[in-house]
């Protein structure tokens, strides 16, 4: 009787260990499959062996549109970069949602360079040679437009963020910025474009603030950056993506974090 008893004992403990196993090998492979579904590419984007360049952008923002020429040419001059990748992301509905998180996006277009063990927003300017430069690459021959890059380095699609107050001094500005800036009046300006999804999106909203507040001591500006005559104003304050909403009081520039929604704006309007 021992010894049957011994025997299923030794054949159970086998069971368990084929078990064991089994479990072992299947929750390897999902997780292995969960990873490799972040984003719409293979596994082999996230390899340390090689440099990688994304373009965070959509098809519906200019500032994407405009630097994709821009980016093609880019990607193209890397054709014989064996240890270079370029991907061009398109955020549109969300698509590729878990991989703009991974790298903190909060605008468009914006490029990443991820070395493997670190990644870094480039901030220069939008220009293949640029983009070349920040990876030790000799500029190519064809002459591009610096300036113009430069300036649109603007994003859009701006989110809602922490930033602090800023000082402006105003007085180091042309006169012709002093003839829209007014030092003794509050103002909140919605700096926006009539191209960018973020800012269609929030354009009821804000008109519907606009609307309550007309008769209030605080001037409500809604500011179209994509206007000629705007540039000036869009270029004075610290507007880094649209929609972006500011408070001025004196020299003092308070951007808006609250949540885009009537009661958020009323309580930055009477704070």
């Amino acid at each position: 009787m021992n010894n049957i008893s011994k025997s299923n004992i030794l054949i159970l403990f086998f069971w368990i260990f084929l078990i064991f196993l089994f479990l072992n090998e299947f929750f390897s492979k999902s997780y292995s499959n969960d990873n490799n579904n972040d984003n719409t590419y293979d596994a082999d984007n996230f390899e340390n062996t090689k440099i990688k360049i994304y373009n965070f952008n959509t098809t519906w923002c200019g500032h994407s549109k405009n630097f994709q020429p821009i980016w093609d040419m880019f990607s193209e001059s890397l054709t014989n970069e064996d240890n270079i990748i370029t991907y061009d992301v398109k955020c549109d509905d969300n698509i590729n949602e878990k991989l703009s998180e991974r790298y903190y996006i909060d605008g468009y277009p914006t490029i990443i360079i991820d070395y493997g063990d670190k990644f870094i927003k480039y901030s220069g300017p939008r220009t293949v040679n640029g983009l070349r430069s920040i990876l030790n690459l000799k500029p190519l021959n064809e002459p591009e437009n610096i300036n113009d890059q430069i300036i649109s380095n603007v994003k859009c699609g701006n989110k809602i963020d922490t930033r602090p107050a800023k000082v402006v001094n105003f007085d180091d500005y042309s006169n012709n910025s002093n003839n829209f800036v007014e030092k003794n009046n509050t103002i909140i300006y919605n700096f926006n474009t009539s191209w960018c999804g973020y800012s269609l999106k929030f354009q009821p909203t804000w008109d519907e603030f606009s609307e309550a507040n007309k008769d209030s001591n605080v001037k409500i500006v809604d500011v179209k950056c994509d206007k000629k005559e705007n540039e000036l104003l869009c270029n004075l304050y610290p507007v880094d993506g649209f929609p972006t909403v500011l408070k001025v009081k004196g020299n003092v520039v308070i951007p808006y974090n609250g949540q885009r929604t009537l009661d958020g704006l009323q309580n930055f309007l009477n704070n």
